[in-house]
């Protein structure tokens, strides 16, 4: 390996020890990350060992940032999934509190009908009674007359004024004697109404506080899907996903420029998942693997590569 690197003109190669490219575009893939390994003759087996090292541990670093941003892809998701559920789920509840709602409105109307009909049909009563009165009243005034005759026809015939209202004031105790039992069956109606509406009202509740039930496990759902944003989809250095984040490398600067854009802590390479830092204020060619973290901000562990 030694001899092999020593042919090469100026004694240097811009490929990193063990990455060999299979085409002009891998090379150019790899000239424009890897750093360049500068050979001597007085290096040894083992200094040329070591860059191959730092490969392996960098290799290491991108797959678990990959395998992190893949498992939280596929959290968000099954997150993005689950609030679609309760999104259907209170869309559900809001329909049934519609339809609570309306039944209410039908129960109290018939409610309201039925108070009405005996609210009438205890006027009629008490009117007719009063009509009884008056004939009891009148007959009682007749007979203090004496026994008259009708020869005019007006009572209903001939015989006397006794006995014609006699007649009718039995027809209009019957007749009260109806009313009554009418108010009594439309007052038994007006209770089981009252009954109906009263459960009805009650459905109402329970379907309230369903839907507010619904709405708050919705809005969880949603912050916590917030907050398990894939940390791919940001260009922050620091991509704070559900206490794990993306932390640059000891070797790198804290802001860098890369491509006229200005970078705070790490880069996050959307397309290949995982995320990088620039040794330089304005970057040059030389970077360091970040690391994605999980843990209080003082005990994250850098394992990134140079």
């Amino acid at each position: 390996m030694l001899a092999a690197a020593l042919d090469l003109a100026g004694g240097e190669t811009a490929f990193t020890p063990g990455s060999c490219p299979a085409s002009a575009a891998e090379a150019e893939e790899l000239l424009s990350h890897a750093e360049v390994v500068r050979v001597s003759p007085n290096m040894t087996e083992e200094d040329l060992a070591e860059p191959l090292k730092d490969v392996d541990e960098s290799t290491t670093v991108k797959a678990d940032a990959a395998d992190a941003a893949a498992d939280t892809t596929m959290n968000v998701s099954a997150g993005t999934a689950v609030l679609d559920s309760k999104i259907a789920a209170r869309e559900a509840k809001e329909a049934a509190l519609n339809a609570s709602e309306a039944t209410l409105s039908v129960k109290k109307d018939a409610q309201s009908k039925r108070e009405l009909e005996r609210a009438t049909a205890a006027d009629d009563t008490k009117r007719i009674k009063k009509e009884v009165a008056d004939l009891d009243a009148a007959i009682d005034q007749a007979k203090g007359l004496g026994n008259v005759s009708n020869s005019t026809g007006d009572m209903g015939g001939s015989g006397s004024i006794t006995e014609t209202l006699a007649a009718e004031s039995v027809a209009k105790m019957r007749e009260a004697q109806n009313s009554e039992e009418k108010e009594a069956t439309l007052g038994k109606d007006v209770k089981d109404a009252k009954r109906q509406t009263k459960a009805a009202a009650d459905n109402v509740a329970v379907a309230k506080e369903e839907v507010e039930f619904a709405k708050s496990e919705e809005d969880e759902t949603r912050s916590a899907l917030n907050e398990d944003e894939d940390p791919s989809a940001a260009d922050a250095g620091e991509v704070v996903t559900a206490g794990c984040r993306w932390t640059p490398s000891p070797k790198c600067v804290h802001t860098f420029t890369y491509l006229g854009k200005m970078y705070d802590g790490c880069n996050v390479d959307v397309d290949r998942y995982i995320a990088w830092c620039s040794h330089d204020l304005l970057y040059n060619g030389n970077w360091s693997s970040c690391v994605w973290s999980c843990g209080s901000p003082g005990a994250l562990t850098n394992a990134s590569a140079s």
